[in-house]
């Protein structure tokens, strides 16, 4: 930052405006792109390195304890999996992203509707009294007052809880715009997740000694059950980030 500040100084502004964006820019991407450029270059300078029937073996036997990351036998997307897989568990099991019977809006942009309206009715009541007030003779002249009285005191009253309404209405969109966007975080992390078992699934569809492939084959087996859990799991969220939108846009 320091040196930002000072090529500030002679550079044009522009130029330093775009060195801001492009600052800010990568704090916003934040982990899912630094996770996936570390992915696409561990990917692409990592050797290939045949496995060993005990690791085959070993990664069978966490398949069948249903172990996830632990079943990839190629340590180094073992590994990456493992801290892949810590993302899901943060973004998608401790960090709420569902709005479903917690953040409807229509009904209450709808309350809020109707009671401005009553608020508007209220207000043009008040008007005509004064009307007939100036008319008046003394005595109708009290109780069009009294009248009056009430009639402000239920604007009052009513618009105080109107304000209250639409504060209420204003935070429930912003939670539901955040769960939005945390529903999207979960989805980076489970395509991470996905990315390495496709990975581990096509080095073990590579795999030719006849005495690992027994293993390769259960492995892939296992793997394939563990994308249709995974397939349903990325619906259910896209589902819930698609409700939250709804809800941040007062269409349910």
């Amino acid at each position: 930052m320091r040196n930002l500040i000072s090529w500030s100084r002679v550079a044009p502004k522009n130029e330093f405006l775009n060195a801001a964006r492009e600052v800010y820019l990568l704090n916003w991407l934040g982990r899912v792109f630094l996770l996936m450029a570390y992915l696409a270059i561990l990917g692409t300078s990592t050797p290939a390195i045949a496995q060993t029937l005990d690791e085959y073996k070993a990664a069978v036997e966490a398949a069948s304890r249903d172990e996830g990351c632990a079943s990839i036998p190629k340590s180094d997307l073992r590994d990456r999996c493992n801290r892949a897989a810590d993302f899901v568990k943060q973004d998608c099991k401790e960090k709420p992203f569902r709005c479903k019977d917690l953040l409807e809006n229509r009904k209450l942009a709808e309350n809020i509707k109707g009671k401005e309206d009553s608020i508007s009715s209220l207000k043009k009541d008040k008007e005509e009294l004064e009307r007939k007030k100036s008319s008046a003779s003394d005595s109708d002249k009290r109780e069009i007052e009294d009248k009056i009285k009430q009639l402000e005191n239920k604007i009052d009253s009513d618009s105080r809880s109107l304000e209250e309404m639409k504060r209420s209405l204003s935070t429930d969109r912003s939670d539901a715009g955040i769960r939005a966007d945390q529903g999207r975080r979960c989805l980076e992390a489970r395509k991470d997740v996905q990315y390495l078992f496709d990975s581990a699934r096509s080095s073990a569809q590579s795999e030719n000694d006849s005495e690992k492939k027994p293993f390769a084959n259960k492995l892939i087996e296992y793997w394939e059950r563990k994308t249709k859990e995974h397939d349903e799991a990325f619906k259910l969220t896209k589902e819930a980030i698609e409700y939250c939108e709804e809800c941040k846009s007062g269409d349910i």
